[in-house]
């Protein structure tokens, strides 16, 4: 499935339900999927494509729900219907057609609902119960705009996009929470240990407790909270990683930074920020190739491969005609 940036803080692809297309968040920190219905009059469904049961005759009808997320939350009915996405086609989808939502960052994003991918959530289930993928796992490649394109793999992984052999991390039975052994600034280990993260998509930022973010920050010169924010220098080289079952994964120091917030006296907002607990979001999974798999309960992270284009041209060095060019890829791995 190809899916699409928007400015690289969320990621976000087509789906339709009972033959009515959405553009939906894929979000593996919730596990329900929902889309707007045509009695959402919130402001946020403004603009947006809204579900209308009346046209879907696969549709049965359920009872409510109700979601809270970190930004805002959501509510309405229920029911079931036939979900598609890419070429698979599954029957009876459990999903929430919202009449409220209370989430001011939606109305300026080009998505209107979220595909909750949690570990309890039931669609890969339904796909290989239905006999359309053979494993339950859904995989991650998160591109750069204007730089390189984004992917959504079900039912499978693609060997072109990553390096190495995948290696596993066991999550827990509820939510794609792994163990973290540590973060590392200037490539000296902070001591953050025994520590679980949740894995999420729908996440823009990394967010970790207030202690722990004072100590990355700490050790980053001329970094500063401002109003509980973190902010460090614009032009900050100094390299962040995340160790994860022995393998140490780099941050690409463009994922350090919120472009998107106005700069504050030579000083940028921080990609990491204050939470309740650890997620590990977009600002790290950009620099990783990620496989979540529901049958067993365990997250992989891999090397991005990148295939870059080289231009070779042959000239007559006797007049400088242009003879001919020779165009071959060449193979880069991030980590």
């Amino acid at each position: 499935v190809q899916i699409s940036s928007n400015n690289e803080l969320s990621y976000y692809g087509p789906i339709s339900i009972g033959g009515q297309s959405f553009n939906v968040l894929f979000d593996t920190g919730s596990a329900i999927l929902w889309v707007p219905g045509t009695t959402c009059n919130s402001s946020e469904c403004n603009g947006k494509n809204k579900y209308d049961s009346t046209k879907d005759k696969t549709f049965i009808n359920n009872s409510t729900f109700a979601i809270n997320y970190g930004s805002g939350q959501v509510s309405g009915t229920s029911g079931f219907s036939n979900l598609t996405i890419s070429d698979l086609t599954t029957t009876n989808q459990y999903f929430g057609i919202a009449n409220l939502i209370q989430f001011p960052q939606i109305s300026s994003t080009p998505w209107g609902g979220i595909f909750g991918l949690g570990r309890s959530q039931s669609t890969i289930t339904l796909f290989k119960e239905q006999g359309l993928i053979s494993s339950s796992q859904l995989a991650f490649k998160f591109g750069r705009d204007n730089e390189s394109s984004s992917h959504l793999m079900i039912g499978t992984t693609d060997p072109s996009l990553y390096v190495g052999t995948i290696t596993w991390s066991s999550s827990s039975n509820s939510s794609w929470t792994i163990p973290i052994d540590d973060i590392l600034v200037n490539n000296t280990q902070i001591g953050f240990n025994n520590t679980q993260s949740l894995i999420d998509t729908g996440t823009s930022y990394i967010f970790v407790p207030s202690d722990n973010a004072t100590k990355i920050y700490n050790q980053i010169p001329n970094s500063q909270n401002i109003n509980g924010s973190f902010y460090l220098p614009c032009n900050n080289q100094v390299p962040i990683s995340v160790k994860i079952n022995g393998i140490t994964w780099n941050i690409d120091n463009r994922d350090l930074i919120d472009y998107t917030s106005s700069e504050n006296n030579g000083t940028c907002k921080g990609t990491i920020q204050t939470g309740g607990g650890w997620i590990l979001g977009l600002s790290f999974l950009k620099n990783v190739y990620s496989v979540f798999d529901q049958d067993n309960g365990q997250i992989a992270m891999q090397g991005l491969l990148f295939k870059i284009l080289f231009i070779k041209e042959n000239h007559d060095l006797t007049n400088g005609d242009f003879l001919s060019r020779e165009c071959a890829t060449k193979e880069l791995f991030t980590n």
